[in-house]
């Protein structure tokens, strides 16, 4: 049943299949916690790179004898594990195998599979519909603020507004 359901988000795209996990898994609490959704979807998550480790990845997800897992930098500030996590959440859900994420700029990638999984990210961590209802409600009067309530950069949000035309 959980295989059938991981190869149908695959086919949902990347906002598609960070909605269903959202509706699946998440707590509506904010902000939304990755690890409690890829741990709850199966997945094993890790911090790596603390005390003397040298890790070279922002993240990892793989597939080891059959056990998915994703690995994150834990040297990185908060919100960037956060975004790391999702987006490695996103390669498990669209399908990708063994996917690590170097430690270069979330935007400067121009593989497809990495702006998949960026997108996915950004869904899942900033879902569209309750962005615009903070930002067009007043809920919150700064992108600082919408990123302190969502629990991301202040450029991870403000990349966020501009995608969904709200600034």
């Amino acid at each position: 049943m959980e295989q059938l359901f991981k190869s149908s988000l695959a086919h949902m795209g990347e906002e598609g299949a960070a909605r269903e996990l959202l509706n699946r898994y998440w707590d509506r609490r904010l902000p939304i916690d990755p690890v409690k959704i890829a741990t709850a979807a199966g997945i094993s998550v890790y911090g790596r790179g603390g005390w003397g480790e040298d890790y070279p990845y922002s993240g990892y997800y793989r597939i080891f004898n059959g056990i998915q897992s994703i690995e994150y930098n834990v040297s990185e500030a908060p919100v960037r594990q956060r975004f790391t996590v999702a987006h490695e959440l996103g390669h498990f859900a669209l399908g990708h195998e063994d996917a690590p994420r170097d430690v270069g700029n979330f935007q400067s990638s121009r593989d497809f599979r990495e702006l998949q999984a960026n997108k996915f990210a950004a869904e899942l961590l900033m879902p569209a519909s309750l962005v615009r209802e903070h930002y067009l409600n007043g809920k919150a009067g700064s992108v600082e603020a919408l990123a302190n309530i969502f629990g991301v950069s202040k450029d991870a949000m403000g990349y966020r507004l501009i995608n969904l035309r709200l600034i």
